[in-house]
């Protein structure tokens, strides 16, 4: 009777190895963990600010292979001033994509935006950042705000 007890336990875990269903909702997910500095100078050659968050995605198809076209990290200046043109950053991230029969992926990730100029006219400005990713299959992830950031010439 043991033996069979065993030979079913082995089966049952066996099954449950074999589930291959995502983890986290395909649409990838981020979560705003931390922006340094929150003071940049204008004209300072470091004139860069790191914006880092955490990731989930369930069908794990973030990223793309090296020399690929896809944008699939957006950042946007929330001051309106600025053309869109200016004031959104698209970014590449590299092929996330596991070799595992599981598909679900989560990590943390983080971005330079390099260059933050002053509002024309003006002698200290602020500003926040909006980010979300998209994944291969073009789900987009929520949005995330960050910290304020204060720039001085």
């Amino acid at each position: 009777m043991n033996i069979r007890l065993f030979i079913f336990y082995l089966l049952c875990i066996g099954l449950l190895a074999c589930n291959n269903k995502p983890i986290f909702p395909i649409e990838p997910r981020i979560e705003y963990i931390d922006m340094q500095p929150l003071e940049v100078s204008e004209t300072s050659a470091n004139n860069k600010i790191t914006i880092q968050f955490s990731f989930t995605d369930g069908d794990g198809d973030l990223g793309d292979e090296v020399g690929g076209d896809k944008t699939s990290l957006i950042v946007i200046d929330n001051r309106t001033q600025f053309p869109d043109s200016l004031r959104t950053f698209r970014f590449q991230v590299p092929d996330l994509r596991p070799n595992t029969q599981k598909p679900s992926i989560m990590g943390k990730m983080s971005v330079e935006v390099l260059q933050t100029p002053l509002t024309p006219g003006t002698l200290k400005d602020s500003t926040s950042f909006t980010v979300y990713i998209i994944d291969q299959a073009g789900h987009k992830s929520n949005e995330i705000v960050t910290d304020k950031v204060y720039i001085e010439p």
